[in-house]
Order: structure tokens, then C-alpha cells, then sequence
């Protein structure tokens, strides 16, 4: 020790009053200390340059920190610090909609959703990196070989240039190959809408969704789009398959190729499906619903359950003013309830308004 703590702590006269002087003094954390470890977790904001994984890994030992301190943080209050870590500019709308998520209530939920939201951002931004590195490539520059018959013929007198008989009308529309003249408007057909006066680049009709022979897709012919997000599962009587864009909630699940399965929406546009596998619902009646062949497309608004594939499997729908029920045989098996002109389906621990 240094001489004026000697002096300061002289006055025990046994090392059992010393230690337990210096385990208050020195064992504790002091408030300063907690201070600092407060003001450093509620000022913390998301690095763009770190990822989404080491973000949250800084804000679990930050929480722990403060829990070996005597801080005990609620889930709650967890749950809102990870939010109001998000920077508004990139990640705003998705701090809306899990602020608004009741089934968001732990920090380990709300890290789950949000490394499934970074993983879909990394896979879409890489696919516009493919594209736009396949738009860039071009034919390398080839010269042009010098003919010896032509450059003779450049060499020739201008006078023996003169006496060559004129060309014919003939050998002029030749020349001018076979897209040459213009084509007549009132004789084209437009191969959208099949009718005659005008061509497909200037027909007002919705444009037809011609997909890839080659290529499986699956079609909603309603348009599915909204303003915002809608949670939960519209039940959907026009779309083939059952889409989801939260992959949450697979039991099982496998990758597809990449490009090669697409999802056709009622506005002619296309989404990717990135996997499929089996999805598990649990339902207000108690009562489990387990979709196969579920598509995982994290491009689209809201998830879709398939009225044609669940009549195929036996089950009956009953549509109605404010709500709709799902029986399996005689038996009530799942309710729903109309949300924004759209049939949801009643989940477990949802609350329905």
C-alpha cells in the first residue's frame, strides 16, 4: 500500500475488519460508475458498418453489465431500448411495426425478428448486385479486318468508278432489308389485349403475366398489396399455394434455386420464393394448423392462406358479414374476422378489434 492509505486504514486493528472495509469500499459499483453504464445503454445506437448480429450481442452484455451492477431491466423496457436503437432513417418502418407486434415480448423475440429482417435485406440487396453486375457486361470490341478485294476497289480510278452502270429500284429496296419501311398502325395487332390498331407498347390494358414455362410459379389473381404491412393470415380465396413472408413461424423448411420459383401477384408484378417447407399456426379455438408446401417470399405485404388448398384437404369455409368459420368434417375448427376488407384469421394470444 501506499503510505497515505496506510495511514488511512492503521486504525483496524484485526484483517478481518480491513477486509470487510475494503469489500464495501472497493467490491461495490459506485454511482458514477452505474451512471456511465446507464447513460452509455440509452444513447446506444446501431453502427451502419457492424451487423445486425454484433449490434445486439453489444446490447446483451451492456444488459447484463447493468444487471451485475443491481439494475434489474424489465422485458419491456429491453424490448424498447433494442427499438429505439434502430436508426429512423433505414430501419423506421420496422420499428413501427414491432412496436405495434403484442406477441413481440422479450429481448430474444424481438432479436430473432430483427436478424430475420437484416438476413432479407442482405439477400435482396446481393440479388440487385447480381443484376446490376449483369446489366454492365458487354461484347468485347472487335476490329474490323481489312478486305484486300475492298481496298482494291477503293484504289480504283474514279474514272472507271464513273462508267459502271447505275444501280436499279431494285437493287435500292433491297438495301433496305425487311424492316425498312414503316409499318402500318391500322393493320398491327397488339398481342396484350389481341386487338387491331395499335401495338403492345402503347395498349391501356393491364399487362398480361406471361411466366416461364421453365419456371414453377404460383398466382394470386387479387391484388394483395396495402399501404402497410398487415400481420397475421388473410384468408385468400383466389391464391394457389400459401404464402408467407415470415419465416418464423416453419417447422421445416429447405432453400429453392435461386430465380427459379416466382410468385405472380394480381398487378402483373413478380416476387421470388426463396423456400418452402411446412408452416404451424396455433388458432384462437385451440386447435393446430399445420400448412404444407408453404412458400416463403419475404418480398410480400401480408401471408396468405390458400382457401382451394384447405378444401382440397377436407376443410369447408363459411363466409359471413363480420367474420368467417373453418369446420373440418362437423367439427368448428379455426373464426376469422374482417380487418381492412380482408378475412383474418383468428391466432392464439391475438387481439381481435
Amino acid at each position: 500500500m501506499q503510505d497515505n492509505l496506510i495511514r488511512e486504514y492503521e486504525k483496524y486493528s484485526t484483517a478481518k475488519e480491513l477486509c470487510e472495509v475494503l469489500k464495501v469500499v472497493y467490491s461495490s459499483t459506485s454511482t458514477t460508475r452505474l451512471r456511465a453504464l446507464t447513460l452509455k445503454f440509452n444513447q446506444y445506437v446501431l453502427d451502419l458498418k457492424h451487423l445486425m448480429i454484433q449490434h445486439l450481442d453489444v446490447m446483451k452484455d451492456m444488459i447484463r453489465e447493468l444487471q451485475n451492477a443491481g439494475t434489474e431491466l424489465s422485458n419491456e423496457q429491453q424490448v424498447l431500448a433494442v427499438l429505439r436503437s434502430l436508426p429512423e432513417k433505414t430501419w423506421g418502418q420496422v420499428k413501427m411495426v414491432l412496436t405495434h407486434n403484442e406477441q413481440i415480448k422479450t429481448f430474444e423475440c424481438v432479436a430473432n425478428h430483427l436478424k430475420l429482417e437484416a438476413d432479407r435485406r442482405e439477400t435482396e440487396h446481393a440479388q440487385q448486385a447480381a443484376l446490376v453486375a449483369h446489366a454492365g457486361q458487354h461484347k468485347p470490341h472487335k476490329g474490323k479486318r481489312w478486305n484486300k478485294s475492298a481496298g482494291a476497289r477503293q484504289s480504283q480510278p474514279q474514272s472507271q468508278s464513273q462508267n459502271l452502270p447505275p444501280k436499279g429500284d431494285k437493287a435500292m429496296k433491297s438495301r433496305r432489308g425487311k424492316r425498312g419501311g414503316k409499318k402500318n398502325v391500322a393493320k398491327a395487332k397488339c398481342y396484350n389485349c389481341q386487338k387491331m390498331g395499335h401495338f403492345a407498347r402503347d395498349c391501356t390494358e393491364p399487362k398480361k403475366v406471361r411466366p416461364n414455362p421453365s419456371s414453377p410459379s404460383s398466382f394470386v389473381c387479387s391484388q394483395v398489396f396495402v399501404a402497410n404491412s398487415l400481420f397475421g393470415w388473410i384468408v385468400d380465396t383466389c391464391a394457389t399455394k400459401h404464402m408467407t413472408r415470415d419465416r418464423a413461424g416453419f417447422i421445416d423448411y429447405h432453400r429453392v434455386p435461386a430465380r427459379n420459383h416466382y410468385i405472380a401477384m394480381g398487378n402483373g408484378a413478380q416476387e421470388e420464393v426463396l423456400g418452402i417447407g411446412s408452416y404451424q399456426l396455433k388458432l384462437n379455438t385451440g386447435h393446430e394448423l399445420r400448412l404444407s408446401d408453404v412458400q416463403y417470399a419475404p418480398s410480400i405485404q401480408c401471408n396468405l392462406l390458400s382457401v382451394t388448398t384447405l378444401m382440397e384437404h377436407g376443410c369447408s369455409f363459411l363466409f359471413e358479414q363480420m367474420g368467417l368459420s373453418i369446420c373440418f368434417g362437423k367439427d368448428l375448427y379455426g373464426l376469422g374476422f374482417m380487418n381492412n376488407d380482408f378475412f383474418m384469421l383468428e391466432l392464439a394470444n391475438e387481439c381481435v378489434s
